[in-house]
Order: C-alpha cells, then sequence, then structure tokens
C-alpha cells in the first residue's frame, strides 16, 4: 500500500471515530485530534524504540491501533441520556421524576410515561445591549 493510501484510510477511520463520538454527544473534536495526533506519536515512538528497524506493517498496526482504541472508549462510554437516567440531570437531558427515563430539560410532558413535568431550570435572561 502507498504511504498516501494508508494516510487517506487512517483519516477516513478518525473522521468515522469523531463522527460516532458525536453521535453520542461526546467531545468528537477532542477524539478527532487525539487520534490524529496520537497514531503519528505511536510510529514515532515505535521507530526510536526499534531504532529505525520497525517495518512499514508494525508502523501501520501501531497507527491503527489509535483509532481503534479510541472506538473501543466511544462505543464503551455512556451517552447524555444515560448519564442524566442516572445521576438526574446531565447536559440537556434530565431524569423523569415518575418513570425515572431521561428526557430534555425543556420539556414539560415526558414522553415515556405522559406525565406533566415542572418546568426545567429557567435559562439567564438574554442582557439587552445597547
Amino acid at each position: 500500500m502507498e504511504p498516501i493510501t494508508g494516510f487517506a484510510l487512517y483519516v477516513a477511520f478518525a473522521a468515522v471515530v469523531a463522527g460516532i463520538a458525536h453521535k453520542k454527544g461526546l467531545m468528537w473534536l477532542g477524539y478527532l485530534l487525539a487520534i490524529l495526533v496520537g497514531g503519528p506519536l505511536m510510529v514515532m515512538g515505535a521507530s526510536i524504540i526499534t531504532e529505525g528497524n520497525a517495518g512499514g506493517v508494525v508502523s501501520a498496526l501501531l497507527a491503527f491501533s489509535v483509532p481503534v482504541i479510541a472506538l473501543l472508549i466511544i462505543l464503551l462510554s455512556k451517552n447524555q441520556e444515560q448519564i442524566a437516567a442516572e445521576t438526574g440531570q446531565f447536559g440537556v437531558y434530565r431524569k423523569c421524576p415518575f418513570c425515572a427515563e431521561p428526557v430534555r430539560v425543556e420539556a414539560v410532558k415526558c414522553k415515556h410515561c405522559g406525565s406533566s413535568l415542572e418546568p426545567g431550570p429557567a435559562e439567564a435572561p438574554a442582557k439587552n445591549q445597547t
């Protein structure tokens, strides 16, 4: 495989992993940057440790291990709704006091049990700029 092809595949894999992180409500940009920086660092570290004797296949496996590990971390982590169901409120979700299912903070009726909910914490009023 040509190096440019491997690099393009690496960037595409990093983008897919970041997209999955974004879909779960995680910090996708942090994952993307960690993957894009971590892979080359792994290759450089292997080159230093092996004094330049690490082959292309070993370097590629080390580089691609970074997004695979990040993907596993993302898949095993909880999303905002799951954390809100456990803790009471997280991000834009809170736990319904009647059925304990996560609902959005601004919701006035639970989509799971149909109970009426108290309005969530009010946002600070916008200041007029004149």
